[in-house]
């Protein structure tokens, strides 16, 4: 699990992995992932994937591949937004914004089976795995992490928490950024989190 309690504010140049790269669409967005669903034998690292939602449902895909069926995951009102990831055996989660209101699709051990979440009164919400390398899922210590923008702060939520445990990064986020642009494991190994200037145009 890497860890993310303690912000480094200095710049960094270190760039994010391809394909995790921000398309300006909301209702898309990109992962690495394992060679198909529920299948994490050769690691995280493996395969392009790609999110996407015509504001009704929601699906996923691996990008470029004309030959693998996209899968739909959900469906809901009103989809604004979405970021998705993948656990430790590639089961899909996706928090997405429907009709103001962020909520988060995942896989709930406890129950055996999907559940979905509703954080009420947060914004761009983001999601990552923080570590994708093979050996971190083989040994249980990677984690993914859900990053939002609460009351002008920047907050996250881990997953083995079951989201239930909320942590403050940064107090100051309002008035510096407008939305989370995105995060994520960079090419130094470093958890990085762009925050978006400017408004959505």
């Amino acid at each position: 699990m890497m860890p993310v309690a303690e912000i480094v504010t200095e710049e960094v140049q270190a760039q994010f992995p391809a394909p995790d790269l921000y398309s300006g669409n909301l209702l898309e967005d990109y992962e690495f992932g394992g060679i198909d669903l529920n299948d994490s034998s050769i690691g995280h690292n493996a395969v392009h994937w790609r999110g996407y939602s015509d504001g009704s449902s929601i699906w996923i895909t691996k990008d470029g591949d004309q030959n693998y069926a996209p899968v739909l995951l959900l469906t809901d009102a009103d989809i604004t937004e979405i970021s998705f990831s993948f656990d430790q055996l590639m089961r899909p989660s996706i928090v997405y914004v429907a009709g103001g209101v962020a909520k988060l699709y995942w896989y709930d051990s406890t129950i055996a089976g999907n559940t979905t979440t509703i954080f009420a009164g947060i914004v761009s919400p983001k999601l990552t795995l923080d570590d994708k390398r093979k050996h971190a899922s083989d040994v249980g210590d990677s984690d993914i992490i859900l990053f939002y923008i609460r009351d002008g702060g920047l907050y996250y939520r881990y997953q083995r928490d079951r989201y239930g445990t909320e942590y403050l990064l940064s107090a100051t986020v309002e008035g510096v950024g407008k939305r989370i642009h995105r995060a994520g494991l960079d090419l130094q190994n470093r958890m990085h989190i762009e925050i978006q200037l400017k408004a959505d145009s």
